[in-house]
């Protein structure tokens, strides 16, 4: 079934509650009359946040007297005549407080730890103070968070951080953050040293700048709608677009080489994709499992790619239409997966016009053809003829 790829992902961020019983050292009052918990750590100097009752049998429906409302996290506490600062919300310490609505996070902490507010559907909004450095995977999955804001301290955001997260509308970076940004006002982060967008949100927009797509990018976003992915886009992670359930169509650029396992994932409502393809594309596997709403997949390179395990599993493919160039066909209908599909037919002018010149990866207002004087929709090995505007040249690629 479409969510069981992503029951394993949620499980996999709550694995360690069946070693985990989340117990505490202490516990004390804030400022509000709100009892938090703690467990000492770095040697008993510091304190993290930790669970507000107990887990019984690893099952979250069994957990007890979870935080609710307003929390406000203190800086220190004292315990036995003793001050210790509070440096972390610790892992899983808000694991399924869907009554929490806001947390006041002091400019001690330094540390978010993983899981911290998963499943925080009441959680609207998050400050997360300039003295955070790292916010660890899966800190916010299926939070309510419609917005955040990314501190210039932050230099570590781990994978999976905002999965789920239907109402996360926008990401901002600090300008001066050294690790990552959020250029071009792309309501996202990107890994400014390796162009990496890591995370994503439904209404992000991917720079032309940017030249992978992380594991998880996009993983779950149920709001996005549409996206375009630019021709500096070499690499595609694992799951960047899986469970997107609100994606109709999608171009893959010529410029990917590396599609990750799971690129597409469930993503109900995903009826056309385009690749533009290369000769060294590697597609990984499951790659459009369980997309059960496709109806046509266009390839526009003649060499076949390579492609992994069950790509198209669970998709009944004698309902999807299979385009491609026309000296492809045969090789196409011969060769597994894509004998599966209901028909292979060859692309047409139409299609071609259709994908545009900025997903193939010709430049604007830019025209290829082959010396036979057919249209191609990205550079060829060979002799190309390139029109664009009035001036006609032969282009030699190799």
């Amino acid at each position: 079934m479409k969510l069981r790829h992503f029951t394993l992902l949620f499980t996999m961020l709550l694995s360690m509650s069946s070693v985990t019983t989340f117990a505490h050292d202490f516990e004390a009052k804030n400022s509000d009359g709100v009892t938090i918990f703690y467990n000492f750590r770095n040697d008993k100097t510091e304190l993290s946040v930790t669970f507000r009752g107990d887990l019984a049998n690893s099952d979250h429906t069994k957990y007890t007297d979870r935080y609710t409302g307003h929390v406000a996290i203190p800086e220190s506490v004292t315990y036995e005549g003793k001050a210790y600062p509070v440096t972390e919300i610790g892992y899983h310490s808000f694991n399924y407080c869907e009554g929490l609505t806001s947390v006041t996070i002091p400019t001690s902490v330094t540390h978010i730890n993983k899981s911290a507010f998963i499943r925080c559907k009441g959680l609207t909004s998050i400050d997360i103070p300039s003295s955070v450095t790292e916010i660890e995977d899966g800190a916010f999955t299926q939070s309510g968070i419609t917005s955040v804001v990314i501190p210039r301290s932050v230099t570590f955001v781990g994978d999976n951080t905002f999965v789920n997260c239907d109402n996360l509308a926008a990401i901002t970076v600090a300008e001066d953050n050294p690790k990552y940004d959020s250029r071009d006002n792309c309501n996202a982060i990107i890994e400014t040293e390796t162009n990496k967008l890591v995370a994503g949100c439904k209404n992000s927009i991917i720079p032309n700048t940017v030249t992978s797509l992380g594991h998880n990018a996009f993983f779950s976003c149920k709001g996005l709608t549409s996206i375009t992915i630019p021709v500096s886009v070499t690499s595609m992670g694992y799951n960047v677009f899986g469970n997107c359930n609100t994606l109709t169509s999608i171009t893959i650029p010529g410029s990917v080489t590396s599609i990750g396992a799971w690129a597409m994932y469930g993503s109900d409502n995903l009826a056309v994709v385009h690749l533009i393809g290369n000769d060294a594309l590697t597609i990984g596997e499951n790659f459009l499992r369980d997309c059960d709403a496709l109806t046509d997949v266009y390839y526009y390179k003649e060499k076949l790619p390579t492609i992994g395990d069950q790509a198209f599993y669970q998709i009944d493919l004698e309902n999807v239409t299979l385009h491609v160039p026309a000296a492809a066909v045969n090789a196409f209908k011969a060769a597994e997966p894509w004998n599966g599909f209901k028909a292979v037919v060859p692309i047409t002018e139409e299609d071609l016009t259709k994908v545009g010149a900025v997903a193939t990866g010709l430049t604007t207002g830019e025209t290829r053809f082959t010396l036979g004087g057919q249209r191609i929709a990205a550079p060829q090995k060979g002799v190309n003829i390139v029109k664009k505007g009035e001036k006609t040249v032969k282009v030699m690629e190799k």
